[in-house]
């Protein structure tokens, strides 16, 4: 059921939107057409985030990884960086690890909805 119906829906038995919250039908990207409906993702959506935030992690990883390098090759005498990049990427990492988590608990709890 697209947005555009279920806001329908609403409208009819006398229910209003929250306050401050857009109508359904005035929800970028609301079509009224179902999401399976072969819609393209728009640009700068949801998945680029994602991308995002693991090439984030990432990169925050590898600096870390060279951080405890060069403190071990003598290049760099600043424990202190090197502990702060460590824990950057071990914080980066737990975001990005409950991220997920989360996504698959939403995926989960769709997949047992009754249509």
């Amino acid at each position: 059921m697209g947005i555009a119906r279920i806001g329908g829906g609403l409208q009819a038995i006398g229910t209003r939107p929250a306050a401050g919250l857009p109508p359904a039908g005035g929800l970028p990207g609301a079509t009224g057409s179902p999401a399976a409906g072969g819609a393209a993702p728009k640009p700068g959506g949801f998945v680029e985030l994602l991308d995002k935030m693991v090439d984030e992690v990432n990169d925050k990883q590898l600096a870390a990884e060279q951080a405890v390098r060069d403190l071990a090759s003598g290049r760099t005498e600043s424990v202190h960086d090197v502990m702060i990049a460590e824990a950057e990427a071990e914080i980066s990492f737990r975001l990005l690890s409950q991220t997920r988590n989360k996504l698959v608990d939403a995926y989960k709890e769709i997949m047992r909805m009754q249509i």
